[in-house]
């Protein structure tokens, strides 16, 4: 039989689905080979990745941990940073998902554009669980023009004005 690749959210489900089968007469050889598919993939996210130099994976973690900030630079609001984030860029490292300088470096282009279109800055956690793709290289962000934005300051508008003030001149 063919192993495929599901989300957690999906073995979830099927457990969820698996919970309404068994309760349904006449299923139980096909309920216990799901029961056994379920199990397989259950051991396959059980497993816990173990590094060949932990010394060089803490410190690569401090490092990383490091990097983004306590407190957001826009509303001065705690970035929420545990030790249950560690856990998650040590998993992360391990999983070879990403490399040490990869993350530094979201972390770094993530927090400098926050920091330009003064947005807030996530929650660590919520971070490390969504790493943004910055696959595309960094553009510079365009200036705006105030006065083009300004309705009341644009060519139409101030003929508008003209021919209106006219229009009671003439009453």
């Amino acid at each position: 039989m063919e192993m495929i690749e599901i989300s957690k959210a999906d073995f979830q489900k099927a457990i969820r689905l698996m919970q309404i089968v068994s309760k349904c007469p006449g299923g139980t050889l096909r309920e216990q080979e799901a029961k056994r598919m379920l199990g397989l993939m259950a051991k396959k996210w059980d497993k816990k990745p173990v590094s060949s130099d932990k010394g060089e994976v803490d410190a690569a973690v401090e490092r990383i941990y490091s990097a983004y900030p306590t407190k957001c630079p826009v509303s001065q609001r705690s970035t929420g940073k545990s030790s249950k984030d560690k856990e998650k860029i040590a998993r992360l490292l391990r999983s070879k998902s990403y490399t040490e300088e990869e993350l530094a470096a979201k972390i770094d282009r993530y927090v400098r554009e926050c920091s330009a279109t003064r947005t807030y800055i996530k929650n660590f956690a919520t971070f490390l669980n969504n790493v943004p793709d910055y696959s595309e290289p960094e553009q510079p962000q365009p200036v705006r023009d105030e006065s083009a934005c300004n309705l009341f300051t644009t060519p139409a508008w101030q003929e508008y004005l003209a021919e209106r003030s006219k229009m009671y001149a003439e009453r």
